[in-house]
């Protein structure tokens, strides 16, 4: 389904990996997975079509047949449990939908029940206006779910729904193997002269077991392996995962050349004893070629926001890849809600900014007089538009 209109996840902690199979079951829009524990279940992520399409309904049908089977197939040996948006408002008295009819149908026929939390879904004015997010579940030790408001890293037009499950888990026994990890010998990295020397210097009293009246030839050849084994262990330099070493986010010749020339200049500073005399000419080299090095990073981050502000003034209002990656880039730096809003010098905080955002903008949608308007400009427009039209 193209990105942003529609598809569920399920998504679950690691930590909780060994309780969870993905199923194959559902579609872009219902995901299943099984939750192994003392009463296995079924846990299914939904989203059921909007009303906006002609053939919506018919798609609607589908997905309540799909949902149907699966709980056929499921619902002998496994508890189960539907959340997601249903794009139906259950417990509005005056919706008398067939929509509606049919989620009722199946909820009765396969034994699935809910609970009304509150309105679920905001519309653009800001107002709570209708409860289309549901969990459907067959497990009475399911509690009642929850609407969950107030949440400051909301930025979507649906309240977040939560439910709880009581059930027992039982701590799988772990392979005593499981945490450790084989150690694979780099052969490039090992002192051959070293390792033969010690091989030759311990390989004697395995000779001298070997002369001796009791012999253990299986013994001593698991022995004389370990022996092999462990030297090459030892002598196998670690390898290390670039804990130190400088990680940057931008990248060109310049820099790598700045770098190289700093490195050398840190080299020849430390072979000469890493003088501290300011008027050292080592010393000077050092910190000049850092202050080159660093000046060039700082000019290549200018350079890409410079280039990145310059595309997004060009982008395209139907370039969604774009889009999208804007959003993603927004995400990324911890900026998923506003703090705080500031209109005309004044400073709204929490509650206040959706009403006041509102507000704002309805202003700015009524037409005004404003002295800085060019309205021969508009004259011209206008009767260019005409011409075009006519």
């Amino acid at each position: 389904m193209p990105r942003g209109y529609g598809g569920v996840a399920v998504l679950w902690q690691k930590s909780i990996d060994r309780y969870i199979n993905p199923l194959p079951d559902g579609s872009s829009r219902l995901q299943c997975i099984e939750l192994v524990i003392d009463k296995p279940q079924i846990i299914i992520s939904a989203y059921l079509p909007t009303k906006s399409s002609n053939d919506s309904y018919d798609i609607f049908l589908d997905r309540l047949d799909q949902i149907y089977e699966i709980v056929q197939k499921y619902g002998g040996t496994h508890e189960i449990i539907i959340g997601g948006d249903f794009n139906e408002d259950l417990y509005n008295p005056s919706n008398n939908s067939r929509r509606k009819q049919k989620l009722d149908e199946l909820m009765v026929e396969c034994k699935l029940k809910t609970n009304s939390k509150g309105l679920t879904f905001i519309n653009v004015n800001g107002i709570d206006t209708s409860e289309i997010d549901y969990f459907l579940y067959t497990d009475p030790k399911c509690e009642p779910s929850k609407r969950l408001i107030d949440l400051s890293s909301n930025v979507s037009d649906h309240h977040p729904i939560s439910m709880r499950i009581k059930c027992n888990i039982t701590r799988e026994q772990q392979s005593r193997n499981s945490g450790k990890q084989k150690h694979k010998v780099r052969w490039n990295k090992v002192d051959k002269s070293r390792y033969e020397e010690t091989i030759n210097s311990d390989i004697g009293d395995y000779i001298e077991m070997l002369n001796s009246d009791r012999i253990n030839i299986e013994l001593i050849t698991l022995q004389a392996m370990d022996l092999l084994s462990d030297t090459a262990k030892q002598l196998d330099q670690k390898k290390t995962y670039g804990k130190n070493k400088l990680k940057l986010n931008v990248w060109n010749k310049e820099i790598s050349k700045s770098l190289e020339a700093n490195k050398l200049a840190y080299k020849n500073w430390k072979s000469a004893g890493r003088p501290s005399n300011i008027d050292n000419l080592l010393l000077t080299e050092k910190k000049l070629t850092r202050k080159i090095f660093r000046t060039a990073i700082r000019n290549e981050e200018i350079r890409r926001k410079h280039n990145e502000r310059n595309d997004i003034i060009n982008y395209n209002q139907n370039d969604k890849q774009n889009f999208f990656k804007l959003i993603r880039k927004q995400r990324q730096n911890g900026n998923t809600f506003i703090n705080d809003l500031h209109v005309e010098n004044k400073i709204f905080e929490r509650d206040d900014i959706i009403n006041d955002w509102n507000q704002h903008f309805s202003k700015l949608a009524i037409p005004s007089e404003h002295p800085d308007f060019n309205y021969q400009h508009l004259a011209l427009c206008e009767m260019d538009y005409i011409s075009i039209k006519g």
